[in-house]
């Protein structure tokens, strides 16, 4: 039998709709609706200050756009000097390809403590930096994020196999794509980690391969603090009775927020 609507005998009409309430806040940057919608503001959180440095006199810096599509960009950075000294005059610098952190939700290569990182970073390293935007949830859930992350190392490989005149003019002039490195930390140490599953050696050996960055070479993938297994869930609800039922199964959920609840390879036991 069809449900009947309910009408109020007082009025004849319907009762209002009940209020679409903030079921998620998290630090004020993104909120949840009770129907779903997702809210981002567009200013930086309170813990990421504005005192780090936005500039470095040995460095610089410029973004691109390497995903057209999704409008993902990368921050670039280069060493002003790529010239080297003794037996390093002439030669091209290392790649360091790097993922920001944010627990797969929020964060940004814009943001002021990564750009003042990777300042340091190609300063420091002598290494040209690329700092790699990638998908967030709850908009975009995983693996979303981790396809990403192979996207950009595809673009960075067209940038090696394409002519001169049409790739990046940085990557051209200072790159050594046979000294490339993979790093992130939290979540973009679990992207890094992926990326070496996909590409790395032990796939290579098990012939498993399905990302030939030839001739790009990586040596090391460097996972910082990299974010594996269960985040605490908030308001979506039903979080200890997902737990549970994910232990017994001998894996290991995750927040409705970010998408795979245990059933993405992200976060599964292996």
């Amino acid at each position: 039998m069809p449900t009947m609507p309910v009408v109020s005998a007082a009025t004849g009409v319907s009762p209002p709709a009940a209020a679409n309430v903030v079921v998620e806040d998290i630090y004020g940057f993104l909120r949840v609706l009770s129907d779903g919608t997702i809210l981002r503001s567009p200013e930086k959180p309170v813990f990421c200050p504005a005192t780090f440095p936005s500039s470095h006199p040995s460095v610089q810096w410029k973004e691109e756009v390497y995903d057209k599509a999704n409008n993902l960009r990368v921050r670039m950075y280069k060493p002003l000097s790529t010239a080297g000294d003794g037996e390093e005059a002439g030669k091209k610098l290392p790649v360091l390809v790097h993922f920001h952190g944010g627990g797969f939700f929020l964060g940004s290569c814009t943001w002021a403590n990564v750009h003042a990182d990777c300042l340091r970073l190609a300063a420091e390293a002598g290494a040209v930096v690329l700092s790699a935007e990638y998908r967030l949830a709850p908009e975009h859930r995983l693996p979303a994020a981790v396809d990403d992350g192979v996207g950009f190392l595809r673009w960075h490989h067209a940038q090696s196999t394409m002519d001169a005149a049409a790739a990046d003019g940085w990557l051209t002039e200072a790159a050594d794509f046979g000294r490339v490195f993979v790093t992130g930390d939290s979540a973009g140490g679990n992207i890094a980690h992926h990326l070496a599953v996909r590409a790395g050696p032990a796939a290579t050996k098990r012939g498993e391969v399905d990302l030939d960055l030839r001739p790009v070479t990586v040596r090391a993938y460097v996972l910082l603090m990299p974010f594996f297994g269960a985040v605490r869930g908030g308001r979506s609800g039903g979080w200890g009775r997902r737990r549970a039922a994910a232990a017994a199964k001998g894996t290991e959920a995750t927040d409705a927020a970010v998408g795979c609840r245990g059933q993405s390879a992200c976060c599964r036991r292996g």
